[in-house]
C-alpha cells in the first residue's frame, strides 16, 4: 500500500514541478529582456504553482463518475459461474472494495478491463476471447490485477495523468506562441532602429535577444510537451507494475498471472486489433501488436511495460513468496494448471 501512495504522491509531485518550470523558464526569459528578472520569475511562478494546483483539482473532476454499460455487455451471475463470483468476492474484500460487477465483452481480443471512480459503481469487464484461453487459476489472476486497479483508484490517477499532460501542452503552446509573438514585435523594432540608423550595437543586442526567444519557443513547443506525454505514459506503466504486484498480494499466486499474460501477450501479438493510447491504457495487456516493442520509443511512449519486464518483476515476487511460506505449506503445482479445463467452455455453456 505504501508503495502505491508514494508512487501516487511523486506522479503529483513531478506533474506540479513541470508546470512551475513553465512558469520559471517564463519568468527568467521575459524578465531578461523587460529587466525585470526577480519580479516576473517569482509571480510567474507563483501563477504556475496555482494553475497548476488548480488544472490538477479539475482534472479529478474532469474524471467521469461513472461509465455507461455497453448494451452488448453480458453480466456474469453466480449460476453461471460460482467458482469465479465467488473468487471475485473474496478477492474484494481482500482488497477491501465493495464487490464490483461482472461482465463478458463479446470480443475475440483476450484481454480485460475496468472502471470504478466511485467503488459502488466499479466493473470488471472480461472479454469473451479471454474466457476461452485462460484457465480459472490464471483467469482470477488477472481479475486480481484488475481489482487492485480499483483498490487504488488507477481510473482516477490515470485520469489527472492525461488530463494534465493536455494542461502542460496548451501551457506550454500559449508560453511559446507568447514568445514568438514577442520575437515579431522586435523584429519590427530592429528594421525601424535599422531604418533610422541608430547605432549597431543596439540592432545587435535586439537580434541577440530575438533568437533567444526562438530558442526558447522552439524548446517550449517540442520539450514540455513530450515531457508530459511521456509523463503521462510513465504513470500508466508504473501502475500497470504496481497492479501485478497487487495481484499477486490478493491472490498469493504470482505464477498464475506469469502464465495468464504469456498467453494473453502472445494471443494478442497474433491479431490484428489496433487501439488509440486511451482505449489501449485500460486494458491488462496491450492489445495491439508486439512489433517495435524492443525499440526505445516504444518503451518510453507505450501504455504498458513489455511483458518481458512485468514476468521479470513477478518471478522476483514468486521467489520471495515462497521464500517467505512456511515449510508446512503445500505449494501450487504447475500440473494442477494443465489440468483445469479453460473457463470459456463452461461459460459458454451457461449462455
Amino acid at each position: 500500500m505504501t508503495s502505491w501512495k508514494a508512487c501516487t504522491a511523486m506522479m503529483l509531485l513531478v506533474t506540479l514541478s513541470m508546470f512551475v518550470l513553465v512558469g520559471l523558464l517564463f519568468g527568467l526569459v521575459f524578465g531578461t529582456a523587460f529587466d525585470c528578472v526577480e519580479y516576473l520569475t517569482i509571480r510567474s511562478t507563483l501563477f504556475m504553482l496555482l494553475f497548476g494546483l488548480i488544472a490538477m483539482l479539475a482534472c479529478y473532476f474532469a474524471t467521469p463518475r461513472d461509465l455507461s454499460v455497453g448494451k452488448d455487455w453480458i453480466p456474469i451471475l453466480r449460476p453461471d459461474a460460482p467458482h469465479l463470483v465467488d473468487a471475485v468476492i473474496r478477492m474484494s474484500v481482500e482488497a477491501g472494495i465493495p464487490v464490483p460487477r461482472l461482465y463478458v465483452v463479446p470480443s475475440r481480443v483476450p484481454n480485460a478491463f475496468c472502471y470504478g471512480r466511485k467503488p459502488d459503481k466499479a466493473f470488471i469487464c472480461i472479454n469473451s476471447g479471454l474466457l476461452d484461453l485462460l484457465s480459472e487459476r490464471e483467469l482470477e489472476a488477472v481479475i486480481g490485477h484488475e481489482i487492485s486497479h480499483l483498490a487504488h483508484k488507477d481510473s482516477i490517477v490515470n485520469g489527472i495523468a492525461r488530463n494534465c499532460a493536455k494542461a502542460l501542452t496548451i501551457s506550454s503552446f500559449l508560453v511559446g506562441i507568447l514568445s514568438i509573438i514577442f520575437l515579431g514585435s522586435m523584429n519590427a523594432e530592429t528594421g525601424q532602429r535599422s531604418g533610422s540608423n541608430v547605432a549597431g550595437p543596439a540592432v545587435l543586442i535586439l537580434i541577440i535577444f530575438g533568437l533567444l526567444f526562438l530558442l526558447f519557443a522552439a524548446l517550449m513547443l517540442a520539450t514540455v510537451p513530450g515531457a508530459a506525454i511521456v509523463m503521462r505514459f510513465g504513470v500508466s506503466r508504473n501502475r500497470e507494475y504496481l497492479a501485478d504486484a497487487g495481484s499477486a498480494e490478493i491472490t498469493g499466486d504470482p505464477q498464475a498471472l506469469i502464465d495468464a499474460l504469456r498467453k494473453m501477450d502472445s494471443a494478442c501479438a497474433g491479431g490484428d486489433a489496433r487501439y488509440k493510447a486511451g482505449e489501449a491504457s485500460k486494458f491488462t495487456v496491450d492489445p495491439n501488436g508486439v512489433r517495435g516493442r524492443e525499440r526505445f520509443t516504444y518503451k518510453v511512449m507505450s501504455t504498458h511495460p513489455s511483458t518481458k519486464d512485468r514476468i521479470k518483476r513477478l518471478e522476483k515476487i514468486r521467489d520471495r513468496m515462497e521464500a517467505e511460506r512456511p515449510p508446512s505449506a503445500v505449494p501450487i503445482e504447475a500440473a494442477e494448471t494443465s489440468a483445469e479445463e479453460p473457463l470459456g467452455g463452461e461459460q459458454g455453456d451457461a449462455e
